[in-house]
């Protein structure tokens, strides 16, 4: 896994990716509550393939939730993250086993690689986080 940080302000950034990296472990350990408390008051959550739209910590966590419901062992391997003094990208990747699925299939999941292009605040804690994926590989 490789994390990095630049900027100016070595202690904000390093702050701001443990941030970061936080985020996805509680993704990986189907934590929502850890989820809602990394937001901040105002979060902003979409998932562009998916057409997801979460506003606010309480509808942020449920969207994570009904993902966990849908997918039970979903999977969440943290590949690389960048954070400065406002934003942050990552790339993970997904795996697990649809046993419902919003989106028209069942079944497992083929090492879907996924993007998180997001805002952070002082806090530090997530503002925006936009998520995209190749949605190409669910199918396979």
């Amino acid at each position: 896994m490789g994390y990095r940080s630049a900027g100016p302000r070595a202690d904000v950034t390093e702050a701001h990716l443990e941030t970061v990296r936080r985020m996805f472990s509680a993704e990986h350990a189907h934590d929502g509550e850890a989820l809602a408390a990394l937001a901040a008051d105002s979060v902003e959550f979409d998932d562009y393939t998916a057409r997801i739209r979460a506003r606010g910590p309480a509808e942020f966590r449920r969207t994570f939730e009904r993902s966990f419901r849908e997918i039970p062992d979903l999977a969440v391997e943290f590949l690389f993250g960048f954070a400065n003094e406002r934003y942050f990208f990552a790339e993970c990747q997904v795996t697990g086993h649809r046993v419902v699925d919003a989106y028209g299939g069942r079944g497992p999941l083929s090492r879907i690689r996924r993007w998180s292009i997001g805002e952070i605040t002082l806090g530090p804690r997530i503002l925006r986080r936009r998520d995209y994926w190749d949605s190409a590989l669910q199918r396979r």
